[in-house]
């Protein structure tokens, strides 16, 4: 599937217009994009490769670039826990003229509500890397924030060092010098963090 109408593929009489622009905006049957395939199958010179390729993929490209479930690129890397591929897209996207741009981007949900911040147990290092970035109360489609997946990731061979620097860094990204406010974290069941991590 194609995203791109070229002037090929307008002005030509041939069907399955191969020009680079279009092969560049092309999608698969699960709406993953070129970048998107070269990180669900882990080639992260493959990325590199694309990324480079400004006039094809421009950041404004990359930053919409989502699956039909909503995923961003840099969800997906970090879905993965492939840290090459997650920091090639963050030093892209920290191209973008602004950090309220990358702070939108982090915010991205996919179709269950779930940002990348949800997914941070794969990749805890990004805890405290971009932490203060992230939306930490927001909540997915079952009410839960991302304190709450961290809280409930038990078997993680680094849990108590994960939650604890997700609590300290959700508390900081409040602003207000406060304790976490632990009522921002309430789930749609009425589950607290307290009874997660209990």
């Amino acid at each position: 599937r194609s995203k791109a109408t070229t002037i090929d593929s307008m002005g030509s009489g041939i069907e399955g217009d191969t020009s680079i622009e279009r092969l560049s905006q092309t999608e698969d049957s699960f709406g993953e994009s070129v970048p998107m395939m070269a990180i669900q199958h882990e080639r992260p010179e493959s990325l590199r490769y694309l990324l480079s390729l400004n006039d094809y993929y421009p950041i404004r490209v990359v930053l919409a670039d989502t699956n039909n479930e909503g995923t961003t690129l840099l969800s997906a890397a970090v879905q993965l826990g492939h840290t090459e591929l997650i920091d090639i897209i963050l030093d892209y996207i920290y191209r973008a003229e602004s950090e309220s741009v990358v702070i939108e981007y982090f915010s991205r949900q996919d179709i269950r509500g779930r940002s990348v911040a949800h997914y941070l147990f794969n990749a805890p290092a990004l805890i405290t890397r971009v932490g203060r970035l992230l939306p930490w109360r927001q909540k997915d489609k079952n009410g839960q924030t991302p304190l709450f997946a961290l809280c409930r990731s038990y078997d993680h061979g680094n849990y108590r060092e994960m939650v604890e620097a997700g609590l300290v860094t959700a508390t900081a990204s409040q602003g207000d010098g406060q304790p976490l406010h632990l009522d921002d974290h309430i789930d749609s069941k009425g589950n607290t963090l307290l009874h997660i991590v209990n």
